[in-house]
């Protein structure tokens, strides 16, 4: 049977109840509660997808709030940023450098 059919059976049962002075309130109140607690699931889920929206919100603040932190640079051409420190990057580089002069030395020597 599909779903409206089930309901139907349902309430054709408790009509049939009712006629005979008895109440229908037990499956009402089990659909009642089965309805709350789909409705607490839904709600649940919300508040949780609601607090990760707002922690990535303020990750994102706190990232803009750091690039505006950084000198405007105003000229044509390609702008690098880095998000390291510039000593470190600088140490990186020449330690590249240093590689290839190595290497170049070793194959012209």
């Amino acid at each position: 049977m599909d779903n409206d059919t089930d309901q139907h059976a349902d309430v054709s049962s408790n009509l049939g109840q009712v006629e005979r002075g008895q109440t229908m309130r037990p499956v009402v109140m089990l659909q009642g509660m089965e309805s709350l607690q789909r409705l607490r699931d839904r709600i649940m889920k919300t508040l949780e997808e609601l607090e990760r929206l707002r922690t990535s919100n303020a990750e994102l603040a706190e990232r803009i709030r750091e690039l505006e932190k950084r000198p405007h640079v105003d000229f044509d051409g390609t702008v690098l940023a880095f998000d390291e420190d510039p000593q470190q990057l600088r140490e990186k580089v020449d330690g590249f450098i240093r590689a290839i002069d190595t290497y170049i030395a070793k194959d012209t020597g």
